[in-house]
């Protein structure tokens, strides 16, 4: 509203900022001045038609016309509440001419039989004269045939509608288009608006073919990388390769409903395709074999996820303890083949020699224990035995005596508090390489310059797939009063 108002101008805007950001930042500055107040100033009218009215007025058509005659109203919010399904807007509507917001959320205009046969539409043709339209919000309606007259909002930026029939309107036309819900493709690419509407950021569309969704996902609107906020849906057919969306870095919330491509021959996964900064993600009828849970936990900003109507139809379905690091919210619905979930538990594990090994490099192991013919890995094998007898660290294989370790491991929780301990005193510092760190240097080999208070260090670089093969070694750069460091692992 405060861009319908103009409170919001256009020169204040820079880069690929929008309006809506600008009108974000005002907002929390008024938040955080306690001064967000609301006055009675004619400022917003509200007209509510409700079914005692209608059945009062002799003809089928909203009677807006004693209300806005001579008045000269920015706002017109119509809550229509009619059984009724033969409402519509009145001609005098296009009297409106700064009308910036025209919100129609379950108005009653919706007449399925009418629309099935083309017949008119409820909006009339003078809607082409709100030339400062900003908002049109057309949603719960069913179905509506959108006029042609549509075309000539030049500055529509959130056209808001469900089902509709939209062939006469020349989309390619509303090139200030921030928010499109829900179009079928096939008028987009009718009228190229798949190459016009490069200002969209919520984009809510309707598929019918494989193609259609080809040459969508290859359009500059998702080329440009703009896009916030991403609902499509297919029942005909199956989603092809979603790669397009890994380019979509400002993504926080996408929806896909209809069947999505798998291919059991192959490692990779149509779901890894989706973008770190995904926030809200809702699957409905994706039909998906594999378990998505192993992709989904590695979304680092997730807080909800949604999983509906057969989105998944295997059996068993596992989550991690340690993925998921921002889940909030986890709503699953209607999964009938669904019969087993299970939580694991992620453990740490090591090779007994390993350890040992560590314990000795640290000085754990005095040479002053030794007697005899033993010697200081004997030692350390009776150190483990006693940690397992209390209990301290668990024995996850046995060497090939039964009685020895071989492989030991601690709890999750029980590895990061000895972090947390650790990272107190100073004991062990964790260097944790990611792939943007990966792209960003020049050469195969990381150089990381390390501090000389350091006694411990741990390397890992968290570069998945193919490409750890190519990351090539990372090489600490030691100073010369590095003469404290004991361990250094480095694990590839």
């Amino acid at each position: 509203m405060w861009l319908a108002e103009g409170f919001i101008l256009q020169s204040s805007i820079g880069g690929e900022e929008t309006m809506e950001d600008v009108g974000e930042e005002y907002l929390d500055e008024l938040v955080s001045r306690c001064m967000v107040q609301a006055r009675e100033e004619n400022f917003l009218g509200v007209i509510q038609h409700t079914e005692d009215a209608a059945a009062n007025t002799s003809s089928s058509t909203l009677q807006l016309t004693s209300s806005i005659s001579g008045v000269e109203l920015l706002f017109i919010i119509a809550y229509l509440e009619m059984m009724q399904a033969k409402s519509r807007l009145p001609w005098e509507i296009g009297h409106l001419i700064h009308l910036r917001y025209l919100g129609l959320y379950g108005a009653g205009m919706n007449d399925r039989v009418k629309c099935l046969f083309l017949e008119s539409s409820p909006l009339p043709s003078s809607i082409g004269n709100l030339r400062s339209l900003y908002t049109l919000d057309l949603r719960n309606n069913y179905m509506i045939i959108l006029p042609a007259a549509l075309s000539k909002l030049e500055c529509l930026r959130h056209l808001l509608v469900d089902r509709n029939v939209s062939r006469q309107v020349r989309f390619d036309k509303l090139r200030n288009l921030e928010s499109l819900k829900m179009v079928y493709a096939k008028y987009l690419i009718k009228t190229d608006a798949v190459r016009k509407l490069t200002n969209l950021r919520n984009l809510s569309v309707y598929f019918w073919t494989k193609e259609e969704v080809e040459v969508v996902l290859r359009s500059p609107i998702f080329g440009l990388g703009r896009l916030c906020s991403l609902k499509m849906r297919m029942r005909m057919e199956s989603f092809p390769n979603l790669e397009p969306l890994s380019r979509l870095h400002h993504l926080t919330k996408v929806e896909l409903d209809g069947a999505i491509t798998e291919d059991p021959h192959s490692s990779h996964h149509n779901l890894e395709h989706l973008p770190a900064s995904l926030a809200k993600l809702t699957l409905i009828n994706s039909q998906l074999k594999r378990d998505p849970m192993g992709i989904l936990k590695k979304l680092p900003s997730l807080r909800i996820l949604e999983l509906y109507n057969n989105s998944y139809i295997g059996s068993k379905m596992v989550c991690s303890t340690h993925g998921f690091p921002q889940l909030e919210t986890l709503s699953v619905k209607s999964l009938y083949e669904l019969e087993e979930w299970e939580i694991e538990e992620e453990d740490w594990e090591i090779k007994k020699r390993e350890l040992i090994r560590m314990w000795i490099a640290e000085g754990f192991i005095l040479q002053s224990s030794i007697g005899g013919e033993e010697t200081m890995e004997d030692v350390g094998e009776e150190y483990l035995e006693e940690l397992v007898s209390r209990c301290m660290v668990q024995v996850s294989k046995r060497d090939h005596t039964g009685t020895g370790v071989k492989r030991c491991r601690i709890h999750d929780l029980e590895r990061d508090m000895c972090i947390s301990k650790a990272r107190e005193e100073n004991f062990l510092g964790v260097i944790q390489h990611t792939e943007d760190a990966a792209a960003n240097t020049s050469s195969s080999t990381l150089q990381l310059t390390l501090s000389n208070k350091w006694r411990r260090i741990a390397i890992h670089p968290r570069i998945s797939g193919n490409d750890a093969s190519k990351s090539g070694f990372y090489v600490p750069s030691l100073k010369n009063g590095d003469s404290h460091l004991r361990s250094l692992s480095i694990v590839l």
